[in-house]
């Protein structure tokens, strides 16, 4: 039995590196952003963080897992008469799949792991062999999504997408020492023509002298107890794209600075400032609203107010600007910009505006779908059934416009395209 250990490391150093943009990135969608400009001591802070970073990662978690998902095993679900009546079936593998997402909290868990994928580009999740006890006492595999801050991805020199290595890094205090932590699952070749690869799990700790080897497990089964899967593709790499890339988060910067300067202006110049030409002492000091000051001196003096000639409309105009840029190279519809055009917008029309949008969630449903299914197969091969995994029903988030579905709904059955079910389905 042969070790991949050692074909191919991309080192510490490349770990650390993709660690700490993994880290701005989630400031960054948690709305802990650059200053963008600077405060004296004991100065007001003009500083505004307008997070739309945060907003468009929550938008394209909503749009791929927000109404849920289902998956349909093949004979899953059978429709069978009992005294008259129709009652649908389950299939063993179809109430075991369901019976696992559950005790895991799909809907959660999903959002989460997207959460975690956008942010970083790669989504990670780990399977836990009966780490779940349910309540009629029976064991279920636990779902565990890996937060990608600690994940490392080895392939092949040849093939970046075949994976040979999981590391997971991170440092614990025990007590007052920090101890270093990290748990390989890699790839070994065996001597068995029929299973040529299997995987192993070692758990490492290093509390300032090396790493120490503390267990050595091998897996059973010829497939890791980790899979992963891309955000959004990437060409070249294992590790897929982030929502918040390096332009998201330029313009988020300068959005933050258009915003901060403009509150600094309306700080300053908010208020009418008074002045006076060739002003004597005031005869009198108040200052009501309903009386004049009157100055000695001077016959030409002069008392006005200093006041903004501009509304500031360029530099909200240029925010508007920016901001619409944002939403353009992230693939989201800015409901603002069309908020006055909602009520005279056809189904049509909503389809072209959302066109960009969809075809970045359907990417997203492809590398999520794909994932999820291979996961279920895996589950099933592990409780011993038939491993087809079948398919995910991913639910329609393009939203409509009721009243003209409903005409083009009336005209179909009037001649006679669709029967009043299939309408009925169609309308929810």
């Amino acid at each position: 039995m042969r070790s991949w250990l050692g074909v191919y490391d991309i080192g510490y150093d490349e770990f650390r590196e993709r660690q700490e943009k993994t880290a701005l990135e989630r400031d960054y969608r948690l709305g802990f952003q650059r200053r963008m400009l600077k405060t004296k001591y004991g100065q007001p802070d003009d500083n505004i963080f307008v997070n739309f970073v945060g907003l468009l990662v929550d938008r394209s978690v909503s749009g791929l897992f927000g109404e849920g998902i289902t998956f349909e095993l093949p004979g899953g679900n059978i429709e069978t008469k009992v005294k008259g009546k129709i009652v649908i079936k389950q299939s063993n593998e179809q109430m075991y799949i369901e019976k696992v997402w559950d005790l895991n909290k799909q809907e959660i868990l999903l959002h989460k792991s997207a959460l975690l994928a956008s942010e970083s580009g790669t989504g990670y999740l780990k399977v836990q062999p009966e780490g779940i006890l349910d309540k009629d006492g029976k064991r279920y595999p636990r779902l565990i999504p890996l937060d990608p801050l600690y994940m490392t991805l080895e392939t092949t020199p040849h093939d970046c997408d075949t994976v040979i290595r999981y590391i997971i890094r991170y440092n614990f205090m025990r007590g007052k020492d920090e101890i270093a932590f990290k748990e390989v699952t890699e790839m070994i070749e065996t001597e068995d023509p029929k299973n040529d690869s299997k995987w192993q799990v070692i758990i490492y700790e290093d509390s300032g002298s090396g790493y120490v080897e503390l267990s050595r497990e091998t897996w059973d089964y010829n497939w890791p107890p980790i899979i992963h899967w891309q955000n959004l593709p990437a060409a070249g790499s294992p590790y897929g794209q982030p929502d918040i890339s390096d332009d998201v988060i330029m313009l988020q910067d300068r959005l933050n600075f258009i915003a901060s300067n403009i509150s600094k202006i309306i700080r300053y110049h908010a208020h009418p400032k008074t002045f006076t030409i060739n002003a004597g002492p005031p005869k009198n000091e108040s200052w009501g609203s309903d009386q004049m000051i009157q100055f000695s001196g001077d016959p030409s003096t002069k008392i006005a107010n200093l006041e903004m000639q501009s509304d500031l409309a360029s530099s909200s105009a240029f925010f508007q600007s920016m901001r619409q840029a944002l939403f353009d190279i992230t693939r989201t519809v800015d409901i603002d910009s069309i908020a006055d055009k909602l009520g005279a917008l056809t189904n049509f029309g909503l389809k072209v505006l959302y066109q960009d949008a969809l075809s970045k969630i359907n990417t997203k449903r492809e590398l999520y779908g794909d994932a999820l299914i291979e996961l279920n197969s895996r589950l099933l091969e592990m409780n011993g059934m038939n491993n087809d995994a079948g398919e995910i029903l991913w639910p329609d988030v393009l939203p409509v416009n009721g009243l003209e579905q409903s005409n083009e709904l009336e005209t179909d059955l009037r001649l006679g395209i669709l029967d009043a079910q299939t309408a009925c389905n169609i309308k929810g």
